[in-house]
């Protein structure tokens, strides 16, 4: 039963024109998604959170505007990419601007800047347990650096979030939504007394 419920799955993606079966798809319009429309800022920008910058960073497989998805029957170790469907840039590309127009946060290599704060993305995929049910899976940690690469600050992350439709469009919706998650998460630590005294290390 798990078998034919795969196996509907792929078909249905081979009708959608979703999955790279060698046939090239120049005759056919690519959709580009980004991350869509800016939501507001976590953060008082005015005064802001620039004692941090952000850094992003990928497994080199994910340094690509490819967007990937994963069927359960073969979860664990094989990628399948969307031949349709591609992000506007690199997952750590979008992420990052993300993150920093939410937070504040200025980019890695700016003066001024004593601390950096580093995501590090193990997993951003689509996940499908059947034919109808999918997931965003965002996966990863975060450090905070001082000047010196030293760690002042670890904890991991992972937020896997239901998709609306099967498909590379309720993929991406998920996937916004776990990015979204990621940036309230790292808010509300730079708020805990953890965060104030990493602050406070930044600030020295």
């Amino acid at each position: 039963m798990r078998s034919y419920f795969f196996a509907a799955l792929m078909g249905c993606l081979l009708v959608a024109g979703c999955v790279n079966v060698g046939k090239r798809s120049g005759d056919q319009s690519v959709a580009i998604y980004d991350f869509g429309k800016l939501t507001s800022p976590l953060v008082n920008t005015a005064n802001g959170s620039m004692a941090y910058a952000l850094e992003v960073r990928t497994p080199r497989w994910l340094d690509s505007s490819a967007m990937n998805y994963r069927l359960g029957d073969d979860k664990s170790s094989r990628r399948n990419e969307y031949s349709l469907s591609r992000w506007a840039a690199t997952p750590a590309q979008l992420i990052e601007h993300r993150l920093r127009y939410q937070l504040g946060l200025a980019s890695a290599g700016q003066n001024g800047v004593r601390c950096v704060l580093v995501v590090e993305v193990d997993e951003f995929v689509q996940t499908f347990s059947s034919a109808t049910e999918s997931n965003g899976l965002l996966q990863g940690n975060v450090r905070l650096l001082d000047r010196s690469r030293n760690g002042l600050s670890a904890w991991r992350f992972q937020f896997d979030v239901p998709a609306v439709t099967p498909d590379a469009s309720g993929g991406v919706a998920a996937l916004i939504v776990a990015v979204d998650h990621l940036g309230k998460a790292i808010f509300n630590w730079m708020e805990s007394s953890d965060g104030s005294a990493a602050r406070s290390a930044c600030a020295s």
